[in-house]
């Protein structure tokens, strides 16, 4: 081998080092950020009081599209639905967006506001393509009336109550009551960006 052959060999064995290292260090930064966090799921999240104030990492489908309730908030789910399988993301910029339908992978803080479980949101990364929603999870009003011990359990959950009456459509502000028979609970008509007029009293709705 002549210098000109070796010195071109050491350029190529260097390039071949000096990749594998950028290679094994990426890995190595992705592993320290995976260990920063703990790595969990929704159910997790929303029933392990000992996940509130640390980090964690959870991968969810968006059942309610960012800015319907307030533009810092977005509600993710797992894709097999039921109880405890939704949380609220907030992110106080107001700089992440995504649409129902949409898969995200959440790192953030846990916290409890207003007796709702949030993940303060600190990075995201949405997932291409469209994913399944979860199945609307059927209730009878009686499951979240006040003071249900259900109630809590179906919090950030898309559900469905089926046959109900308008009991009180002036309970309170931005508040109005549904009865299937079970009992009566609320229903919130504070969402800043779903349009509808609040049913007459008495009116019978084939669902909710």
């Amino acid at each position: 081998m002549n210098l000109s052959h070796f010195n071109i060999a050491r350029l190529r064995a260097g390039k071949t080092n000096m990749k594998t290292r950028i290679y094994f260090l990426v890995i190595i930064l992705f592993a320290l950020q995976l260990t920063a966090q703990t790595v969990t799921d929704i159910y997790t999240v929303q029933q392990d009081p000992s996940l509130v104030g640390k980090r964690v990492l959870v991968v969810g489908v968006v059942t309610v599209s960012t800015g319907i309730f307030d533009p810092q908030e977005t509600v993710i789910a797992d894709p097999n639905g039921s109880a405890w399988s939704g949380v609220i993301v907030r992110d106080e910029d107001a700089q992440f967006y995504a649409q129902t339908g949409a898969k995200a992978r959440i790192i953030g803080t846990v916290t409890e506001r207003d007796g709702m479980t949030e993940i303060q949101l600190e990075s995201a990364t949405l997932f291409s393509g469209s994913y399944g929603l979860p199945e609307r999870e059927p209730l009878q009003t009686v499951d979240l009336a006040s003071g249900s011990p259900t109630a809590e359990s179906f919090e950030s959950v898309v559900v469905r109550i089926d046959s109900v009456r308008v009991i009180d459509r002036d309970f309170a502000q931005g508040v109005w009551l549904i009865d299937d028979g079970s009992g009566p609970c609320r229903v919130s008509n504070t969402a800043g960006y779903l349009f509808y007029e609040v049913p007459e009293n008495g009116m019978q709705l084939a669902s909710i």
